[in-house]
């Protein structure tokens, strides 16, 4: 019984809310209060936004739960009770969106970058299970999480685009100023604290955290190296695009021929 109300009940419920977020309440948001750019999206970019609202209800749990156990005084239970429920909130976010684009594989776009999607949420809803194997290194725990954080901006300025919102105005450029600086801030400025944590104080020193904790730390930091070098090279593209951005500047209909400044598409 306690393993059920521990684990299986709040997993279930994490997937229930995200599944009737992404399946009910995401699409009567939209229509309610954006209604004309709704009704102007193709039923795939619909399903997109559905599905980036359940994201970034998600990413923003995550962030902000981990900025709170980075920089308020909490006791090693209340930081790792934080991480337990943000664990929960992203399990249940992604067996949810998985759900979600099965159930409208028929329709959304881009099969293979669907297939990717899933494959990403499979390995996300698991490596994020290492959190609450146990109550050490959780400042490293947190890093990691923090940067799902950016995930939210980089969700609405893909929405802005799909609505077709002029890149000359100033929401635009707003929001991919905060999509650029939160993805600086919480994805590439941890990276050297991640490794000093984790691969040289925890995995070769051993000095904060025990023999079984670095192993499993030591197996996700393998999906971590990868994940920092799609950081970079995603950092890197939004400086580029940044360039673009000022250079079209310069000609008075330059920014609007510019089809994806970040993804270069």
């Amino acid at each position: 019984m306690e393993d059920l109300t521990q684990y299986i009940i709040p997993y279930a419920v994490s997937t229930f809310f995200y599944l009737i977020t992404s399946f009910g309440i995401a699409e009567c948001f939209f229509y309610g209060i954006f209604t004309n750019h709704y009704n102007n999206l193709t039923r795939s970019q619909r399903l997109e936004w559905v599905s980036s609202f359940a994201s970034s209800i998600n990413s923003f749990l995550a962030g902000f739960g981990a900025l709170i156990g980075l920089f308020l005084p909490l006791t090693v239970d209340q930081q790792f009770s934080i991480i337990r429920y943000i664990v929960i909130s992203v399990t249940g976010y992604s067996v949810g969106d998985i759900l979600f684009r099965l159930y409208n594989r028929k329709i959304m776009e881009k099969p293979s970058f669907q297939i990717f999607l899933i494959g990403h949420h499979v390995l996300a809803a698991l490596a994020v299970q290492v959190a609450v194997m146990h109550k050490e290194i959780l400042q490293a725990k947190f890093l990691f999480i923090f940067m799902e954080l950016s995930t939210v901006f980089i969700n609405l300025r893909l929405m802005l685009l799909d609505a077709r919102v002029k890149r000359g105005s100033f929401l635009y450029q707003f929001l991919s100023f905060l999509m650029i600086t939160t993805f600086f801030i919480s994805r590439i400025m941890p990276i050297p604290v991640e490794y000093y944590l984790v691969v040289y104080r925890c995995m070769y020193v051993r000095d904060i955290c025990s023999d079984e904790a670095a192993f499993y730390m030591g197996l996700n930091s393998i999906p971590y190296n990868f994940l920092s070098i799609a950081n970079f090279f995603w950092f890197h593209k939004m400086v580029k695009g940044v360039y673009i951005h000022w250079k079209k500047s310069k000609d008075p209909k330059g920014l609007e021929t510019i089809e994806n400044e970040v993804f270069g598409q």
